[in-house]
């Protein structure tokens, strides 16, 4: 980070064009201070989106201005209606065969406009069946104004009781997955989302320098803000994937987030125990470059812009996480090609122990949601009597935005993690 105070030689009167510091710069400064040492971008991401009171999602005076993006739920209640009908079929679908009892979980719920619009649809009359099957949806988040605010959303609709549903759906928070896991009810199956919730995870990122590996720090002593340094992490890196990374050419930089990895395996190991399946939908590639970056009002900012105040983002690398769930490598290591290069840095990792748990895709979004139907259910939406030429209007711009390969159709991603139909056959819509 710069501190124009620290390090311009002669301070000028008039700070015009400056950015003024954050209680989270002045945090970040005494952290480097006092260590004498700079802070991983994994760590500097940590801080800059979830310290306890100057974060970013945590922070509830940066909450209620936040501006920086819309997510697909906020956009339209098909996209949550399209999740339901995938996770219904699986339901139906061997090898789970209509269990009586199912559980939910969401990673990262946000106000709750996903789970509620899921659950309008599971507890219609042309779901419900499935919807009188969910016992329980586990919400993973850690703030309480947001768990509060997700409580409002989920009420509305958990209180739409009609002749043939009566609600007895409970909700239950957790600060983070690992406390889900200690507490679940093991002898359910369990349905897992995560929307837009890896790509906030903190990545350590590498460059490939002249003199060799060097991991990419934050600093105050210079402008940019980054230096490269030889850190554990590069050593650890480097130990069980040096033939791999041998074969970059100088410059290039790799991405790595151990979060979503831990993540992805556990979240395998709670399928492998109780049955169930997974979707992860957000934006990235199959592989990884030099995607860490800021956005402030829809606009791209510096990294290390205003603290706590900006969204801190990476792209998702998808080969990551398929490759760590990988059962036929398990145990093993994987070397990829010059090809790979040419298009984009993957890494491999060593995956769990051999389970059942695949995973699938990813496949665009836009493709996803048709496949469940999503212009079916915006139609049907647009033809109740109650939608207006706006609001039908409003549904069929959303639909476009959520699938056209120009916008979120073709820049998120579907990823599933279940068990193969058969022996053979992937998930539905994503085979």
């Amino acid at each position: 980070m710069f501190d124009p105070l620290i390090h311009l030689p002669h301070a000028p009167k008039d700070w015009k064009g400056y950015e003024p510091a954050t209680p989270l710069t002045d945090f970040l400064m005494a952290r480097i201070g006092v260590s004498g040492q700079p802070i991983t971008t994994a760590e500097y991401m940590r801080h800059a989106l979830t310290h306890p009171l100057h974060g970013y999602y945590t922070s509830s005076s940066q909450r209620q201005n936040k501006t920086d993006f819309v997510t697909a739920p906020e956009l339209s209640s098909v996209f949550g209606h399209s999740l339901c009908v995938w996770f219904m079929t699986v339901w139906q679908q061997e090898p789970l065969g209509k269990p009586s009892d199912i559980q939910f979980v969401e990673l990262g719920p946000g106000r709750g406009t996903l789970m509620a619009d899921l659950l309008e649809l599971a507890h219609s009359s042309l779901l419900l069946d499935f919807g009188q099957s969910i016992r329980t949806v586990h919400l993973i988040e850690s703030s309480l104004e947001l768990r509060l605010e997700q409580q409002q959303t989920l009420k509305k609709v958990l209180e739409r009781e009609t002749d043939s549903f009566v609600n007895t759906i409970r909700i239950e928070w957790h600060d983070d997955f690992s406390s889900f896991q200690s507490k679940r009810d093991k002898s359910i199956p369990t349905m897992v989302v995560m929307q837009e919730f890896i790509d906030a995870l903190p990545v350590h990122q590498f460059q490939k320098t002249d003199d060799g590996w060097r991991e990419r720090m934050i600093d105050v002593a210079s402008a940019d803000a980054t230096k490269e340094e030889v850190t554990p992490a590069v050593e650890l890196l480097m130990s069980s994937n040096y033939d791999q990374y041998d074969q970059f050419p100088e410059g290039t930089v790799v991405e790595i987030c151990p979060d979503a990895i831990f993540l992805a395996q556990d979240v395998a190991r709670v399928l492998e125990e109780s049955q169930g399946a997974a979707l992860i939908i957000d934006y990235g590639e199959e592989g990884t470059t030099d995607t860490l970056r800021a956005f402030s009002r829809h606009k791209q900012v510096p990294l290390t812009s205003r603290p706590g105040q900006v969204d801190v983002t990476a792209d998702v690398d998808f080969f990551a996480l398929k490759n760590c769930l990988s059962t036929g490598n398990a145990g093993q290591e994987k070397n990829i090609n010059t090809e790979d290069i040419k298009d984009s840095s993957k890494t491999t990792f060593k995956g769990i122990e051999a389970t059942s748990i695949h995973a699938f895709g990813p496949i665009q979004q836009g493709e996803f949601l048709m496949r469940m139907g999503a212009a079916d259910l915006t139609m049907k939406t647009i033809e109740k009597p109650e939608t207006t030429d706006d609001q039908a209007q409003a549904f069929t711009d959303a639909l476009k935005y959520l699938v056209m390969p120009e916008h979120m159709g073709g820049k998120f991603k579907v990823l599933a993690l279940a068990r193969k139909r058969d022996g053979l056959f992937g998930p539905p819509g994503i085979e």
